[in-house]
């Protein structure tokens, strides 16, 4: 299977993020083409965690691939 032509939606297995204060909106693609159901299985998780004796907010996204995804706040 090849999605190298088929045009890519952007929200489509994406982790989306809305300021209602502003109405920012911080979006990342987790699957650019989900041809081999690599979709997200679960909701992203919002967690303090600790990063070098720093504690800092964090979204924790697992995948089917079991390759954690995460990214600082």
């Amino acid at each position: 299977m090849y999605g190298g032509h088929r045009p890519g939606q952007l929200f489509s297995s994406s982790i989306v993020s809305v300021d209602v204060a502003t109405g920012t909106v911080w979006h990342f693609q987790t699957v650019h083409h989900d041809l081999f159901d690599y979709d997200n299985p679960a909701a992203p998780i919002l967690a303090d965690i600790t990063v070098d004796g720093r504690r800092i907010k964090a979204l924790v996204q697992v995948t089917k691939q079991s390759w954690p995804m995460s990214s600082t706040a």
